[in-house]
């Protein structure tokens, strides 16, 4: 099969307003300022109510990378969801480089939808079981643990790198 060419290195996939203005600006700054071209999922697609599976996993497909930042509320959000099943979809068909981060959340309970993992996952419709198994999956995938870390040095415990 024939690579598709990119138009993105990095695709970061992130929930709402909490998490642009903090960590994923400096993440976003850092990676433009070092001459990373990336695509946030609030601007590289149409507006929300536009955006459609096609042209978001044409988006994902075409980054060399895809950054999937799970914080808290981001299983609120069918909208993450989706973008995450798509990462995952991409993961296993296309080998997709995927590098999770674990942002104030514990990695533990996203792999079996606890705490802040389990509100949205109740009902067993076939959508809703495709994003448990990309949440299962990616909390398997060894990733940035941001409570592992203080001030940019590593922690002692909990290191997934």
């Amino acid at each position: 099969m024939e690579a598709l060419p990119t138009c993105y290195d990095v695709f970061l996939s992130f929930r709402g307003a909490y998490d642009r203005t903090g960590f994923v600006y400096h993440l976003y700054k850092r990676l433009l300022d070092s001459g990373v071209r990336v695509s946030r999922n609030d601007c590289a697609l149409p507006v929300r109510k536009e955006k459609g599976t096609e042209q978001l996993v044409w988006a994902i497909s075409r980054c060399k990378i895809a950054i999937p930042i799970i914080s808290r509320g981001y299983a609120s959000s069918t909208w993450c969801l989706e973008e995450l099943a798509a990462i995952m979809d991409c993961r296993r068909r296309d080998d997709k480089l995927v590098f999770p981060v674990f942002y104030n959340v514990d990695v533990v309970d996203l792999g079996r939808r606890r705490g802040d993992f389990d509100d949205e996952m109740k009902c067993s419709s076939e959508e809703v079981l495709k994003w448990q198994e990309a949440l299962t999956s990616v909390a398997r995938i060894r990733g940035w643990i941001s409570q592992s870390t203080a001030d940019g040095i590593w922690g002692k415990v909990g290191i997934k790198l």
